[in-house]
């Protein structure tokens, strides 16, 4: 059984995250907070991923702007996002859908903006 993951973001490197963990046959939900940001995406679910070692259509599970969606049943969730990114600096509008019982991916420089609710 493949490992879920969430790629909360849709910057750059969240599309390559996504891209790239999907060819590796992970299952990938992707979420923005701004539908537009995956309007490229949003009807075929799919990433073309073109580079030196890796090239292929990436096809994800969930492209959503519903975060409790994408973290919804994730064996990991990767924030590829800049710290000062809205979203983050409201955690209310998503941690009620995290569990501490998941590995999450958050560089160290994410933890600053915020603290968690309840805690």
């Amino acid at each position: 059984m493949s490992k879920k993951i969430a790629i909360l973001g849709a910057g750059n490197g969240a599309f390559a995250m996504a891209g790239d963990l999907a060819l590796q046959d992970f299952e990938v939900a992707i979420w923005s907070s701004k539908k537009a940001r995956l309007e490229a995406i949003w009807e075929t679910k799919t990433i073309e991923v073109v580079g030196p070692t890796v090239q292929g259509q990436a096809k994800l599970a969930l492209v959503t702007d519903h975060i409790g969606d994408a973290i919804r049943g994730a064996d990991v969730i990767c924030m590829p996002i800049p710290p000062h990114f809205p979203s983050l600096r409201r955690p209310q509008l998503w941690s009620p859908s995290l569990k501490m019982d998941r590995l999450s991916s958050l560089p160290p420089d994410h933890l600053a903006p915020f603290s968690w609710p309840g805690r």
